[in-house]
């Protein structure tokens, strides 16, 4: 078992890196709605070429923290009925880094056929969003705690 001083550390390293990751989603939200939108198409690829990079930089370094022993595996010792959903979890960073990685080759597209693949950005960030929620759940249940995580 966690003891609370380290189950409080370990929430805000987490909630550090979720306000993070909260801002780089609502970004390409925001640009990805800006892509059918043919005066802002420009701009909208711009910001999104920078910015997926740097999400797949730092979800390649999130998920691993995790899948080495970071914090759900604290939260599953802690719990050990919640290995299944750390096993369910770690099975989903490869298809949220696959995912990017389709988002960032869409942004060698020619300007028409990236406009069209908008859907594609706000798929991505509903996934990453959706696997959030459940990372959250689980670290609040290993750590029984309230679930403070959110941004």
């Amino acid at each position: 078992m966690v003891d609370p001083a380290t189950a409080t550390a370990m929430a805000h390293q987490i909630h550090v890196q979720h306000v993070e990751l909260h801002r780089m989603i609502d970004s390409i939200k925001h640009h990805a709605s800006r892509l059918g939108q043919f005066e802002q198409v420009n701009d909208a690829a711009a910001s999104l070429r920078e910015l997926m990079p740097k999400l797949r930089i730092f979800l390649q370094r999130h998920f691993q923290q995790e899948e080495q022993g970071g914090w759900l595996e604290e939260a599953v010792c802690s719990l050990p009925r919640l290995s299944h959903c750390l096993t369910g979890l770690e099975h989903q960073h490869q298809t949220l880094l696959r995912e990017t990685d389709e988002a960032l080759a869409l942004l060698s597209s020619p300007l028409p056929a990236l406009a069209d693949g908008a859907d594609t950005f706000q798929s991505l960030a509903n996934a990453l969003l959706a696997h959030e929620a459940q990372e959250e759940e689980v670290l609040a249940e290993g750590f029984n705690q309230e679930s403070d995580f959110a941004v």
